[in-house]
């Protein structure tokens, strides 16, 4: 290769390099060797702001990286890195740290594996920062369990209607009950929610008097 030829070899940037500029997370390396010794060969500046904890206390201790983790995702985590080497698949680990000052975050490692001739075992990967998805999550769910919890006690009767397909219509058991029909009878909007031709007027069903059939409004 001639010398302008070499001036002008542009080098691949690295993925922790890309990772960091693209803001996908904070990228590392560990490596556990064949007696079990586990390090961190590098990690992103952002660790800290994620876990609580500096990289270089991460790279000076890898057991750094335990302080601020939940007990029981620990033992949760090692589970996923052996199924997913034996595996031979990426590893997705999410995981709760606490830090110092008491916040909760939420952190999804995911990292691919390769196996090196002596029987090391080197993690490349990404910390992300998935806590106010866990939060959202959570949330709704106990959105959900109230509104269950609400139907249970007062009786009345739900349904999901997909507007794209307006005869996919799914009740719950309540619904049946409402409307005298037998469990998983089909029905259909138009067929219990409206009057029969001739009879104008929608129909609703009585619930104040607890009767299981529908009256004229």
């Amino acid at each position: 290769m001639s010398e302008t030829a070499a001036r002008h070899v542009i080098r691949e940037p690295s993925f922790r390099e890309v990772a960091e500029a693209l803001s996908l997370g904070v990228p590392f390396r560990v490596r556990r060797s064949a007696d079990g010794g586990v390090q961190f060969l590098s990690v992103g500046a952002g660790c800290q702001a994620l876990i609580g904890v500096t990289a270089e206390a991460l790279l000076a201790d890898v057991g750094a990286f335990m302080s601020n983790l939940y007990p029981e995702d620990k033992a949760r985590m090692l589970a996923e890195e052996t199924a997913a080497l034996q595996e031979q698949r990426p590893c997705v680990s999410d995981l709760r740290f606490r830090k110092p000052g008491g916040d909760l975050r939420w952190c999804r490692l995911t990292s691919s594996t390769q196996v090196e001739a002596d029987g090391s075992v080197v993690w490349d990967g990404l910390m992300m920062d998935i806590t106010e998805p866990k939060r959202l999550s959570e949330q709704l769910a106990e959105e959900r369990r109230r509104l269950e919890q609400a139907v249970e006690v007062t009786g009345i009767g739900v349904f999901q209607w997909n507007r794209e397909d307006p005869e996919a219509v799914l009740w719950s058991d309540r619904h049946y009950e409402i409307f005298g029909v037998p469990p998983h009878t089909p029905m259909t909007v138009g067929s219990h929610l409206a009057d029969p031709p001739g009879r104008p007027g929608p129909l609703r069903a009585d619930h104040a008097r607890g009767h299981g059939r529908p009256r004229r409004r």
